[in-house]
Parts: structure tokens; C-alpha cells; sequence
């Protein structure tokens, strides 16, 4: 399905919001799942410096918010912090320094409470 507005042709194509335009540019996550795991790596790691890559997470906002979809926006910002729980949680049972285990604990914590 092709999609024109303010004069940006996009294409919608199960549920990736993509410019066809791009060309060499990374692909949108297939899913939900793939954009909240992105989404959340992304903030966990310093991949923020490198800024050639979209941000998928800020496309699909703005995908919703053009739809006035607030609502979902909420879901999208608990979805985002329910996965960067379960990051922290696959990190804390992996790492075997004491010191990050204990920053880790009181991470979870704090974004739990939070939430």
C-alpha cells in the first residue's frame, strides 16, 4: 500500500513504516519485538555516536503520533522499559563482577518502580 502525505511518498508494508527512497541504509525491524530490542540495545550501548542510522524507535513515535495514537505511545514507552528490564535481567546472569551485578539489581529496581 502506498501512502502520500505532505508530498513524502512512504510505503507502509506489514507494519514497517520505510522511505523507498533509501537506498544502502539499514531496514526497519521486522516487528514489534525487533524494534523494542533495537530499540533498547541501542540506549544500553553507545551506539547513539553513530548517528547514520535511523532510529527506528523515533520513525514509529512519529508513525503514531501522526495518527493520534497517544495511547499507544504510552504502550510504546512501557514496551521499551519492559524490554530494557529483561536486557539488565539477560546481563545480570551473565556477568560475574559483584560490583556491576549490585548496579544492575539496583537498575531494575529503580525502572521498576518507575514503571
Amino acid at each position: 500500500m502506498v501512502v502520500v502525505r505532505d508530498s513524502v511518498q512512504m510505503r507502509q508494508d506489514m507494519g514497517n513504516i520505510c522511505n523507498p527512497g533509501q537506498k544502502g541504509g539499514s531496514r526497519p525491524p521486522r516487528d514489534l519485538t525487533g524494534l523494542l530490542r533495537e530499540a533498547a540495545l541501542v540506549e544500553n550501548t553507545e551506539q547513539k555516536e553513530n548517528r547514520n542510522k535511523p532510529c527506528w524507535e523515533q520513525e514509529f513515535r512519529n508513525f503514531l503520533q501522526s495518527r493520534n495514537q497517544a495511547d499507544m505511545v504510552s504502550c510504546l514507552d512501557f514496551l521499551l522499559e519492559t524490554e530494557r528490564i529483561q536486557l539488565l535481567e539477560e546481563e545480570e546472569k551473565e556477568i560475574q563482577n559483584r560490583k556491576r551485578a549490585e548496579e544492575i539489581k539496583a537498575t531494575k529496581l529503580r525502572k521498576l518502580k518507575e514503571i
